[in-house]
């Protein structure tokens, strides 16, 4: 009775928070077309547990052929075993003073800021000229070990539009991520491009079959902080005997004995050529 009425309770909790700040300001005053904006984002959600739970004793009373009591012709009681008190694999008492434990089992939080100080302005009739600076950040965490990270980018970008018809774009970015190698935390990705609207030149006026022509050539170096789901970038070398070695030189190296069994290798880099040319057994 006890065990289903007095054994307390459990309880599941979800909490989550969003916070999202968007603040612009214009700076007209400093300079025509100068602007600021800022951004901050703030996610929070948890998962925790209430336990208010205890457990007790109990008695009972084991099965011995088919029957715990044994019963004379008249139904009486001839022999009534002495119950059985309930034990952990120990031996020991099962019973427990209330719990009071509450815990977190999962949570995430994610912060994101962004700043940006722009520049948008038309010079004389036929120019446009945009420009901004720009900082983002953002870190993301969770329960568990190597599960924090950081973002950070830092990128210069230009826009110049000569007659609503030739366009010219440059983007210089630093961008660093923390689970990266110390030397490859960061890294620069800077882009230039070319654009030419050919359907807002005069010869293409008075063809309806095109409303819209654009034509543009890029060219640049991109850079990802993606990383693989378990956090390293791994790699396993085949296995071989190095039975039959090849003819050595003089700058050729013996077969090691690591070359007898399977390699692998855990990194925080991207995975090239030349770091599989590592696990080799054969180095020239």
């Amino acid at each position: 009775m006890a065990i289903a009425t007095d054994a307390g309770y459990i309880k599941h909790h979800n909490r989550s928070i969003f916070v999202d700040m968007n603040l612009e300001q214009d700076l007209s005053i400093v300079t025509e077309g100068l602007g600021a904006t800022f951004r901050l984002a703030y996610d929070n959600t948890a998962y925790y547990v209430e336990n208010y739970t205890r457990a007790y004793d109990y008695a009972f009373y084991p099965v011995a052929g088919g029957s715990a009591v044994s019963f004379d012709s008249d139904g009486e009681v001839i022999t009534f075993p002495s119950p059985s008190i309930s034990q952990d694999s120990d031996g020991n008492s099962i019973a427990t003073s209330l719990s009071t434990d509450s815990h977190i089992t999962s949570y995430n939080r994610n912060v994101s800021i962004y700043g940006n100080l722009f520049y948008d302005h038309a010079i004389g009739d036929n120019q446009k000229l945009y420009a901004q600076l720009r900082y983002d950040f953002e870190k993301r965490d969770s329960r568990g070990v190597n599960t924090t990270y950081y973002y950070q980018n830092v990128s210069a970008y230009a826009h110049y539009m000569l007659a609503d018809k030739y366009i010219a774009d440059v983007t210089l970015m630093g961008s660093g991520h923390n689970f990266f190698a110390p030397d490859h935390k960061w890294a620069f990705s800077p882009t230039v491009a070319l654009g030419w609207i050919v359907s807002a030149e005069d010869f293409m006026q008075g063809i309806d079959a095109i409303d819209f022509l654009k034509l543009r050539a890029s060219f640049g170096r991109i850079n990802s902080s993606y990383v693989p789901a378990n956090g390293y970038w791994v790699q396993a070398a085949p296995p071989t005997t190095c039975s039959t070695p090849p003819t050595p030189t003089p700058r050729r190296p013996r077969c090691r004995a690591e070359c007898l069994r399977p390699t692998t290798r855990r990194t925080r880099r991207p995975t090239s050529s030349t770091w599989a040319s590592r696990h080799a057994c054969w180095a020239a």
